[in-house]
């Protein structure tokens, strides 16, 4: 079945046209993921600051917000942060500045290179051309992930280093060159330290790799050393880190975990088996999404409609046909269990925590397109390119529908979600600062009022960690003295008279 279904290849002699459909879908994912990235998603949330004042604070002084020379893991409101993401936005706001647009930038080309990883690893694992280029192009038309591409998240960047260290991982299978081997043993670990629930999908991965080639390793057990390098590296970056910050990468969990008061053992399975199927639902996976507003635009997400059958039918083809196959085999466990670390936590479907899956419905999905083809091609060449015509029609009209509500209706929508008022009153504080050099005051019911501080205002790091020269004050507003300038929200400055008076936050003098 493997042989015939990977042997009509219409790219296979086209060299020219397959390059340039690669580097037509790639530049299309980067301007849908790129395009309007101040606007939608509106606002500004309090982690896409942090994240995006930490990496700026890396670039001008080498340490983060508390004076801590470069971190492994960031401190963030309770939490840590994660490195990858944090780190490559720094050569990015050294060329554009510490803006908006500059931090989802990031997440845009994350996104991008994510596709082109697509791309790779649908060729390694069908050394067909077509399909290779067929599964880039899913992935760079699905709400999940261009979603996430849009947001100064770090979650984006697992989703492509995934993806790419396991198309590596195959290149390595076959040719065993040093340069790739090493390139697989940092994918891993760079995903690894990319975002929380990679601590459980990197290692797991890892394990199911190398425990589908054991037998066929027949005493080399070398071939295996990408992994133990990944491992070791791993290994020595949380040695290090844990034994100067014991427990810092297990609070968040312990707050969220489905174990966290103390239930009985038969509570825990059902609180796991629960929010397990209900990331296979059908209203998450195609309909509504995350009915969290700043995950998802909640039209066509995570999936469109129309891949509905088509996934359907890609999982049928795997079950009956390919699952003798490694890769395969590795595939469907990957997508069967992808609600598994967002399982362990206390929360509704959630697609950030299962961003990681977007890659496996990618190529479960052009499975499912390819496998359709190739069976009508078997009749008539005509009806296969009217049937190819059709799909790419439905497809192009619902994500064109999802598109643009993402980026005229979806901003109004979620506007309350992002802060969004906050964004255009802080700008405006910031300005109004400059000019006056005046300390501003901020609220203290501004949630995390002081990396928004920070950010608008482009505090100089080093300013901030000696706590001098600081352009603003975070306070009570209810026992203010004397007079000033503070950002309040609407419920502190009814019956002000205001210099900005929006929805939610409002500047007042008092004099």
């Amino acid at each position: 079945m493997s042989k015939t279904i990977w042997k009509y290849d219409p790219l296979r002699k086209r060299v020219g046209l397959r390059r340039w459909l690669m580097v037509i879908i790639f530049l299309m994912a980067l301007g849908l993921r790129g395009y309007n990235l101040e606007v939608s998603p509106p606002g500004f949330y309090v982690d896409e600051a942090s994240i995006g004042f930490n990496a700026y604070s890396i670039l001008k002084t080498g340490k983060d917000e508390h004076g801590v020379s470069w971190p492994l893991y960031f401190k963030a409101f309770g939490d840590f942060k994660n490195p990858v993401f944090i780190y490559s936005l720094a050569p990015l706001l050294r060329v554009k500045g510490l803006e908006i647009e500059t931090v989802r930038l990031g997440s845009a080309i994350w996104g991008s290179l994510g596709v082109l990883m697509m791309m790779w690893l649908g060729w390694e694992i069908s050394g067909n051309y077509s399909f290779s280029i067929l599964s880039g192009l899913i992935l760079s038309l699905m709400p999940w992930h261009l979603h996430y591409s849009r947001l100064g998240f770090e979650a984006i960047s697992l989703a492509t280093l995934m993806i790419g260290s396991l198309a590596g991982w195959l290149r390595w299978l076959k040719k065993e060159r040093l340069r790739m081997g090493v390139v697989v043993g940092l994918l891993l670990t760079l995903g690894f330290f990319s975002y929380s629930t990679a601590r459980l999908w990197i290692p797991l991965m890892m394990v199911l790799v190398a425990g589908m080639e054991w037998k066929q390793l027949k005493g080399r057990v070398y071939k295996l050393w990408p992994l133990i390098l990944a491992g070791l590296l791993i290994g020595l970056g949380l040695n290090g880190w844990l034994n100067q910050y014991p427990g810092s990468l297990t609070t968040r969990l312990n707050q969220i975990a489905i174990w966290n008061d103390n239930p009985g053992i038969l509570v825990v399975l059902h609180r796991f088996w629960k929010t397990f199927w209900e990331h296979w639902n059908w209203r998450f996976l195609f309909l509504g999404g995350d009915p969290n507003l700043r995950h998802s635009s909640q039209v066509s997400s995570e999936l469109l409609i129309s891949w509905g059958a088509l996934l359907v039918i890609g999982l049928g083809v795997i079950w009956k046909k390919l699952k003798q196959e490694k890769i395969w085999r590795l595939v469907l466990i990957m997508i069967v269990g992808f609600p598994l670390a967002a399982s362990l936590t206390r929360t509704d479907p959630i697609a950030t925590r299962t961003l990681q899956a977007t890659g496996w419905f990618s190529l479960v999905i052009s499975l499912g397109i390819w496998w359709s083809l190739t069976k009508i091609k078997q009749k008539s060449k005509i009806l296969v390119r009217l049937m190819g015509f059709l799909i790419g029609l439905m497809i192009m009209f619902e994500f064109g529908n999802y598109y643009l509500d993402l980026q005229t209706k979806y901003p109004s929508r979620a506007g309350g979600w992002f802060d969004g008022d906050l964004v255009e009153t802080m700008n405006w504080v910031a300005d109004y600062q400059e000019k006056t050099r005046e300390t501003i005051y901020l609220s203290d019911k501004i949630h995390q009022a002081y990396i928004q501080g920070l950010f608008f205002m482009k505090v100089a790091p080093e300013k901030w960690q000696m706590k001098k020269d600081i352009p603003f004050k975070v306070a009570d507003y209810r026992n203010r003295e004397g007079a000033g300038t503070w950002l309040v929200t609407a419920g502190e400055c009814e019956d002000k008279e205001s210099l900005v008076d929006l929805v939610n936050y409002c500047v007042v003098e008092e004099r």
